[in-house]
């Protein structure tokens, strides 16, 4: 079990580092922008990472300020 300071951390974690945004990316945005396909692969993954693991804490509605 996680001690209440750890929760509240990892909750600010993914708060602070949940980009919505990031998982609507689509293959418009990145042509003729090669450099910059990876990062959107990265921010989009890490997003759908951090979203998961609100969800297995039951707190995902707080990303989206609802």
């Amino acid at each position: 079990m996680l001690s209440k300071e750890t929760y509240e951390k990892l909750i600010a974690y993914i708060k602070k580092n949940y980009n919505h945004d990031a998982c609507d990316y689509t293959s418009e945005r990145s042509y003729g922008n090669y450099d910059d396909v990876f990062w959107d692969g990265y921010s989009c993954g890490e997003s759908n990472t951090l979203y998961e693991i609100a969800e297995l804490l039951g707190v995902e509605n707080q990303l989206h300020g609802e």
